[in-house]
């Protein structure tokens, strides 16, 4: 054979392979990073647009009924929403509603204290007012109070497919995904997953709630979560901007809140973490990050436009 021939035929020698390996290394290592950048981009852009959209159907809802939809910690609150945007709804179905939510004690004549926790909580209200409701106007709630009725489509086995069922003529606001609906705590009323947020779900706050979180800050009762507090919890965002200088007035007074005259939808971020850290009680303020734990940096909520909460701190 000659010379020719066999140069030809020769393979890669060790030292090129390395070389080769070495060259591919860096190609990765420059890459790499461009590449998780652009994910997490990608995530946090799809966060954002679930925000939107729910933003967007809770005003929706807010247009046709003339009232935001509460969150359900205060009871009178829910009930002035009910008999306001509501008002044909029959006396039975309103007491079936509350017992339904407050506990089989109570109806309109017998209200729970204001102490009773609901069974539909901050992100279960996002998807009942939004996604649960019936355009039968004597009976909007069947969602709600099919667990209370003898009604042979209520399956105690499967009570979330019972409640996603209900409604025989639904009215629904926004492009909710059926697919991104959870029900971990097993009542029956889902959440609204944020499948980029460590599979959390997106926690909803009305404006007449946000001095009710500020109550006590060592107390779970008053801090607003979804499906269950394992999951994580928060409060509403407060602004930096002064309502008063007197500082012998709560905290309510002093400052303004974030959105103060419509609602706070709140996303736990990448990380799937909150942020509301025992270590750093007390009110949370936006831009600047008064009382921020890390995991809150990474939150991204309805008035954050898109971008993290970190991306305003200078």
């Amino acid at each position: 054979m000659s010379p020719t021939r066999q140069s030809r035929l020769r393979g890669f020698t060790l030292v090129e392979m390395l070389v080769v390996l070495a060259i591919i290394g860096v190609l990765v290592a420059l890459l790499l990073p461009a590449v998780m950048m652009a994910m997490n981009s990608a995530r946090r852009a799809a966060i954002a647009t679930d925000i939107r959209m729910l933003s967007d159907a809770v005003e929706s809802y807010k247009d046709k009924k003339g009232d935001y939809p509460p969150n359900f910690r205060q009871y009178a609150i829910v009930m002035q929403h009910v008999r306001k945007c509501y008002p044909n709804a029959t006396p039975q179905h309103r007491d079936l509603f509350i017992k339904a939510v407050w506990g089989p004690g109570f109806s309109e004549s017998a209200p729970p204290p204001i102490t009773t926790v609901p069974n539909i909580d901050e992100g279960e209200a996002l998807v009942f007012w939004l996604h649960l409701i019936d355009a039968d106007d004597r009976e909007p709630f069947k969602a709600a109070t099919i667990s209370v009725l003898p009604d042979p489509t209520w399956n105690p086995a499967d009570p979330y497919a019972s409640r996603l069922n209900a409604a025989k003529s639904p009215v629904r606001y926004g492009k909710i995904e059926e697919q991104k609906l959870s029900d971990a705590n097993g009542d029956g009323f889902p959440s609204y997953r944020a499948v980029n947020a460590g599979e959390t779900n997106y926690i909803y706050i009305d404006k007449r709630s946000y001095a009710y979180f500020l109550t006590d800050f060592t107390d779970p009762l008053y801090a607003a979560h979804a499906e269950s507090t394992s999951l994580g919890t928060t409060r509403p965002y407060w602004s930096e901007i002064k309502a008063s200088s007197s500082t012998a007035l709560p905290l309510t007074q002093q400052f303004k809140p974030m959105a103060p005259t419509t609602f706070q939808i709140i996303c736990a971020g990448q990380d799937g973490e909150f942020g509301l850290d025992p270590a750093t009680p007390g009110a949370k303020f936006f831009p600047q990050g008064g009382n921020y734990s890390p995991a809150d940096r990474d939150n991204m909520t309805s008035f954050s436009e898109g971008r993290r909460l970190q991306d305003f701190i200078e």
